[in-house]
């Protein structure tokens, strides 16, 4: 189970710490072996709503990336249209908000899906699975720069327009 209090606390910053280390890495490293580099966009939730955001994960990634990586920032507020748009120009998602795997879904854009849930499947899961695309999902607490350099190369293999 999950410590209480304070543990709770520190247990919390702890997978965080590690998930954006693994997320950071495995970035890299797709981005090392591709030919034509790819571009990330990370899209934040709740981009202008103060205190609640994931603005401060985005640049906390974008930090570890270094400035070779091109990673870019969406720190608007678009419209649902916007977002549907930008879906529909990328090559693949990857979500750990639930809306964000619908969406992505919807909009037939290939995703790999990360549970927020430290400890157990959750919403990102189940929908995947529903989707039939179980193995495109892990926990934050589990996820392994491996894992997701093989899933991101699985995924743009089978974008529109690749090989």
């Amino acid at each position: 189970g999950t410590p209480e209090g304070a543990d709770r606390s520190a247990h919390t910053r702890s997978v965080e710490r590690r998930f954006e280390e693994q997320l950071a890495l495995g970035l890299r490293r797709f981005h090392d072996a591709c030919a034509v580099k790819p571009r990330f966009v990370f899209f934040p939730m709740n981009a202008i709503q103060f205190g609640c955001s994931d603005l401060r994960s985005a640049w906390r990634l974008a930090r570890r990336l270094g400035a070779d990586v091109d990673l870019r920032v969406w720190e608007g507020d678009p419209s649902v249209d916007g977002v549907l748009c930008l879906l529909r120009r990328l090559d693949g998602a990857i979500g750990m908000r639930f809306h964000a795997v619908v969406f992505a879904l919807a909009a037939r854009c290939g995703v790999i899906g990360i549970d927020y849930r430290p400890g157990e499947k959750d919403k990102v899961g189940f929908v995947l699975d529903d989707s039939g695309r179980g193995e495109c999902c892990t926990r934050i607490d589990q996820l392994d720069a491996d894992w997701l350099v093989e899933r991101l190369r699985i995924l743009c293999a089978a974008a529109p327009g690749r090989p």
